[in-house]
Formats: C-alpha cells, sequence, structure tokens
C-alpha cells in the first residue's frame, strides 16, 4: 500500500478479507481448524465483528471474551459453550467460536504455553474451528510460546486501518492526554498509567500501533505535532521510572518539534517596503 491508498480501497480490501474469514469458517465446518486473525484497533474490531454478524445470521458463530485472570483457554472456552461435553448434542455445537481478548490475559506467557503443552486436547474436543483475533504483540507471543499450536493455522488473516482513521486515532489519544494533564493542573502529576496510556495499556498500544502502521503500510511518517505529542508521552514512561536524563531527552525533543511545527505553520514575515 502507499500514501495515495484511499478509505475506499481499505474497505474494499477489508470486505475482501472479512469474505475469505466467512470462507475459511465454512469450510472447516464440522471439523476442527484453527484460524488467526489480526486486527490491533478497538474499533476495526467492533466494525468488522458487526459486518459478520450481519452476514452470518445463519450461521450458530459463538464469541468468547476472555478476562485478564483467565488461565486456560480450553477450559474457558468449555465453561462458555457447554459444562458437560458428551450431552451435547451434536446439532447444538456451534459452526465456529471467535475469541477475543487475548491481550488482557493477565498471564498470557504461561496461558500460551500451557496452550501448547496440550494442543491435541483442542483437537479431540472441538469438531469446528476455533477463530483466535490477536493483536501484534500476541501474534509475536503465540509464534514464541505456542509453536506447535500455532502450526495448525494457514496465513494469517489481516483488517487494516486506513491511514486517516490512524492519524485519528494517535490526534484523539494524545488530545485527551493533554486534556487531562492541563485540568488535573501543574500541582498535580498524573501518570500515564492513571491516563490509561503506561506502556502495556490497550490505548497506548492502539498509538503504537496507528505509528507503525502509517509507516508500514502507507510510507507517512507523522506530522511535528503529533509527533511532539508522543515524544511527551514517553517523556512522562522516564519519569515515572525515575530515568529522568532520558525523560530530560524526549522533553526537549517534544519541544524542539512543537518549535518546528509554530514555525511551519506561522505566516511569514511581510516583505520590507522598499
Amino acid at each position: 500500500m502507499s500514501e495515495n491508498t484511499t478509505l475506499t480501497d481499505i474497505a474494499i480490501s477489508n470486505q475482501h478479507t472479512l469474505r475469505r474469514l466467512i470462507r475459511a469458517i465454512a469450510l472447516s465446518s464440522g471439523q476442527f481448524s484453527l484460524i488467526l486473525v489480526r486486527c490491533n484497533y478497538t474499533e476495526l474490531c467492533k466494525q468488522i465483528l458487526d459486518n459478520i454478524r450481519s452476514q452470518t445470521k445463519d450461521v450458530n458463530l459463538r464469541e468468547v471474551f476472555l478476562s485478564p485472570s483467565t488461565t486456560a483457554l480450553h477450559s474457558t472456552i468449555v465453561s462458555e459453550l457447554f459444562l458437560n461435553i458428551p450431552a451435547v448434542k451434536t446439532d447444538s455445537l456451534p459452526t465456529a467460536v471467535m475469541v477475543f481478548g487475548l491481550e488482557s490475559v493477565a498471564n498470557l506467557e504461561d496461558l500460551l504455553t500451557g496452550i501448547n503443552q496440550a494442543r491435541d486436547i483442542y483437537a479431540d474436543t472441538f469438531p469446528f474451528p476455533i477463530v483466535l483475533w490477536l493483536k501484534d504483540e500476541v501474534g509475536s507471543l503465540l509464534s514464541r510460546f505456542a509453536p506447535d499450536f500455532k502450526s495448525w493455522a494457514a496465513t494469517t488473516i489481516k483488517f487494516e486501518m486506513a491511514a486517516d482513521d490512524l492519524v485519528n486515532l494517535i490526534q484523539q489519544q494524545t488530545q485527551s492526554l493533554f486534556d487531562k494533564v492541563i485540568d488535573a493542573g501543574a500541582q498535580k502529576f498524573l501518570s500515564n498509567a492513571a491516563l490509561l496510556l503506561d506502556p502495556k495499556s490497550q490505548q497506548r498500544r492502539e498509538i503504537e500501533s496507528a505509528r507503525n502502521d502509517l509507516l508500514r503500510l502507507y510510507n507517512i511518517k507523522l506530522k511535528p505535532q503529533l509527533e511532539a505529542s508522543l515524544e511527551f508521552v514517553i517523556g512522562r514512561d522516564n519519569y515515572v521510572n525515575d530515568n529522568i536524563d532520558k525523560a530530560l531527552f524526549h522533553y526537549q525533543r517534544s519541544l524542539e518539534l512543537w518549535e518546528e511545527e509554530i514555525k511551519t505553520n506561522s505566516p511569514s514575515p511581510p516583505l520590507p517596503i522598499p
């Protein structure tokens, strides 16, 4: 993709990807398979999920949402679907189960290790596909801690966000940060964690993903104003962790970018009259 990729192009691409996902589910009907879906953004996931629901009204798709306290995937799916597997009739089984929220699990590495160790139980238990919805960082951890389990899946299905939407996401999140900091006043320091923008938070991960996707997909670098905002956020991380020198570096970089933005957007001085 390039900088000229339009919102319509992305919408069409995501529709093709959606049909591919629905087709993969249909082809695996009645048997276990693993389908991996990458989608880094909460709002985009909601949009795609709404489209899936509207296009598969006659298909028994079940959704499982994991919580931070989840320790085992298999038992969680079982408890969500049925408590007594042998007593369940075949015609009451779902066509597929879509699993969301892996990124929220507190002990994710342990959960993924457990998945890999008990990989065979999934095929023995579930005569339907399992669709795992993943963020980029979870996909990397899955490859690292559950490679045998992941090997069941074909190529990962990916949904992308348009460039304008990525920029808007960064703008909204960083503007929210500045609004809250200003409201708190100079006498009270609000950490990024208090603002739900610490490095492990979903909002922060989406900001980082948006910046990476803008460069990777569209070859677009952030304007100085947005880059300055992100440098400010990073500086706050370092300040909270007592990395004062690094904090000062990022704060200074943020200031320089703001000054660059002001110079770029300020009107040119009038030419002197001879």
